[in-house]
């Protein structure tokens, strides 16, 4: 609703009316009716609020997807450091299974989240695998973090560093909140790698594009419906000579803080089943951190498939 419009609506509200409103709002305790100052004020107050919410909901993000041809044009790039500096290699992807695609703004806050529930045989968060979380690459590591990690994997990681509570209180987390929260996770089951979980902001989804199946295959949707508050979608890529690794992925894209939950398994080890609950369980934390999307990224595009590092 346009501001002009609101005002306009707001000013042709009878007094009794809107002052009603204002003693629902300051509870059913209070029963003598507001004073001439504290009911402006109220009513400044309750034209702040929906400004504001009017203001935060003008951007709600979208995940959509499509299967590539042959023909695209070559609309993918990636920059690198040649001899004669700097050169941007096109790319097509048009033997890729699937190409996701989202949009969003191009600015936002740093999410983090944890696992809630895992099925049996999985392997849960070491206290000894501890790994920072990294708000932005250029930040030093000094905020642990555990991440799901075998014994001997978490043996050669790095050692455990004494708190940032500058960058800590630039979060707005606490140390326990920090020590749950990750950006990202390797599932192991039966000894074997077998899910990895990334969780994606706008400055990694802005402008880009997730390919799947980029060696070939083929990508069968198995959902594409509402899961709370986020869209999902379901997908099995099958494997092929190229690529020898089939997927199973879901995807959980909340439009409103604009960021990607993106679970890529075995299919041989988890079920869509188990992806649903764990990713139901999976709770996600926004923290003070603002981002912003590169405006001259260096590639638009992402592999996605089960690969650790």
């Amino acid at each position: 609703m346009k501001t002009e419009r609101l005002m306009e609506a707001l000013n042709d509200t009878r007094d009794d009316f809107i002052e009603d409103m204002m003693q629902t709002m300051l509870g059913h305790a209070k029963t003598r009716r507001a004073r001439p100052a504290l009911r402006t004020l109220l009513l400044a107050a309750a034209l702040s609020l929906l400004l504001g919410a009017t203001a935060y909901a003008a951007y709600r993000g979208s995940m959509a997807h499509r299967e590539p041809s042959p023909t695209d044009k070559p609309g993918y790039f990636i920059t690198d450091a040649g001899e004669s500096g700097d050169e941007t290699l096109q790319l097509n992807w048009g033997d890729a299974a699937m190409l996701l695609h989202f949009d969003t703004s191009d600015e936002g806050f740093r999410h983090a989240f944890r696992f809630t529930w895992m099925p049996e045989g999985t392997e849960a968060p070491n206290p000894h695998g501890i790994v920072p979380f990294l708000p932005d690459p250029d930040i030093p590591r000094e905020i642990p973090i555990n991440s799901i990690e075998d014994v001997e994997r978490a043996k050669n990681l790095q050692p455990v560093m004494e708190p940032d509570t500058e960058k800590l209180a630039e979060l707005g987390l606490t140390l326990e909140e920090a020590q749950s929260l990750r950006r990202s996770a390797e599932c192991w089951r039966g000894g074997e790698f077998a899910m990895r979980v990334d969780l994606m902001d706008v400055d990694m989804l802005f402008g880009h594009d997730l390919v799947l199946g980029w060696l070939g295959g083929e990508a069968s949707i198995v959902r594409e419906d509402s899961f709370g508050p986020c869209q999902r979608l379901e997908v099995e890529v099958s494997a092929c000579e190229k690529d020898p690794q089939a997927l199973r992925c879901l995807f959980l894209f909340e439009p409103e803080e604009q960021y990607l939950i993106a679970m890529i398994a075995d299919p041989a080890v988890f079920s869509m089943e188990e992806l649903e609950r764990i990713g139901a369980g999976i709770e996600v934390r926004t923290t003070s951190l603002k981002i912003k999307a590169d405006p001259e990224p260096g590639m638009n595009w992402s592999v996605l498939g089960l690969a650790q590092g």
